[in-house]
């Protein structure tokens, strides 16, 4: 990614009480290869990225070391065929370490994926007369 160009699938990293106001909604058919993560330059420059888990009911479900890496400035740049792109909020935590203290910090960022094409069957609409009978789409 060239410095004067900013990604097109592009998600900033925050405090988690702040991911509501940075959570974009893609489409799945929309998606590229490559996620860019935006990080404040201060932590980027004084901390290093040692894991990244995604956020989900059960717990924290880790994701491969290799699925976000540095690249320019102060963007992470995340693989999205390792990151979950199944329809519904996906919420991450980046999990760094200050290289001088050893303390940790962590960020989280998060997106929305919708589908044009859902796998389960929905109502779109019920009969006139009031019956039990419902048209399904699947």
């Amino acid at each position: 990614m060239r410095d004067n160009i900013l990604p097109v699938l592009q998600l900033h990293a925050c405090e988690y009480k702040d991911i509501s106001n940075n959570t974009p909604v893609w489409n799945r058919s929309a998606l590229d290869y490559y996620v860019y993560i935006d990080v404040p330059h201060s932590i980027l420059s004084r901390c290093s990225l040692y894991d990244v888990a995604e956020m989900e009911r059960e717990g924290l479900k880790g994701v491969p070391k290799d699925a976000v890496v540095r690249d320019v400035n102060c963007w992470l740049r995340a693989n999205i065929s390792l990151l979950n792109t199944a329809a519904g909020l996906h919420i991450y935590r980046l999990m760094f370490v200050d290289s001088m203290t050893n303390v940790t910090l962590d960020l989280y960022f998060g997106y929305n994926i919708q589908d044009d094409n859902p796998d389960k069957p929905y109502v779109y609409m019920k009969r006139e007369d009031g019956g039990d009978e419902v048209n399904t789409c699947s």
